[in-house]
């Protein structure tokens, strides 16, 4: 874990550039969740070269609504926990109930996460940092990046809310204000929630789709 103050999604922009030249991509395209999605548009607005060509943005765009990240950060509330056995701390996940169609993918990433440490198990992710990218995002409105993503971009959104009627981590009206605002944006909606969507077939489909087309 690198040092306080060296997180935010600005930074993480920065490393994407950082880690694209040291594997020597002279291009690639970027496809980020959640999270990683704004810190794609970051990479997008800030790129000073043609190595980024194309952005995908799964659910993650504009401001989220507050009792979508409620459920966010209840599901955080595991990071720097200690759990008696992986079994245990998978069924904490689950019992959230924001992964609905649990499978061998999700099983796999959330244990590929976990450390084990004297017997116990904790996740590898660290609470602080991830704080500090909460912070970033609520200071930082993404919205002011849209003008600026001057390549082609790809927005997804998840039509099943993670939290009660609207807990929407893309409200519909971030995603039609997106489609008129950035220049070489493009739009679809997935039925499924903000977790969900990842492995959803008509996002894959479309994904591939944009990928092929541009």
């Amino acid at each position: 874990m690198t040092p306080s103050g060296t997180y935010g999604l600005y930074n993480h922009a920065r490393d994407v550039f950082a880690v694209a030249r040291e594997l020597g991509a002279e291009t690639f395209d970027y496809i980020g969740h959640s999270m990683g999605a704004y810190v794609g548009m970051e990479a997008g607005a800030l790129r000073n070269d043609v190595r980024l060509r194309r952005l995908v943005l799964i659910d993650g765009l504009g401001v989220p609504r507050i009792s979508a990240m409620m459920s966010i950060a209840r599901a955080l509330e595991r990071l720097d926990r200690y759990y008696d056995s992986a079994d245990a701390y998978i069924a904490s996940v689950r019992s959230l109930g924001l992964v609905p169609e649990w499978n061998a993918y999700w099983q796999r990433i959330y244990e590929y996460e976990l450390l084990d440490e004297g017997g116990r198990v904790r996740s590898r992710t660290r609470r602080a940092p991830v704080f500090e990218d909460i912070a970033y995002g609520r200071t930082h409105d993404a919205r002011r990046l849209w003008r600026k993503l001057d390549l082609p971009v790809l927005a997804l959104r998840a039509t099943r809310p993670i939290a009660g009627r609207t807990g929407f981590i893309v409200p519909p009206y971030d995603l039609a204000n997106f489609a008129r605002v950035a220049p070489q944006g493009s739009v679809a909606e997935v039925d499924a929630n903000h977790y969900d969507i990842v492995m959803h077939p008509h996002t894959l489909a479309t994904i591939r789709g944009f990928l092929d087309a541009a």
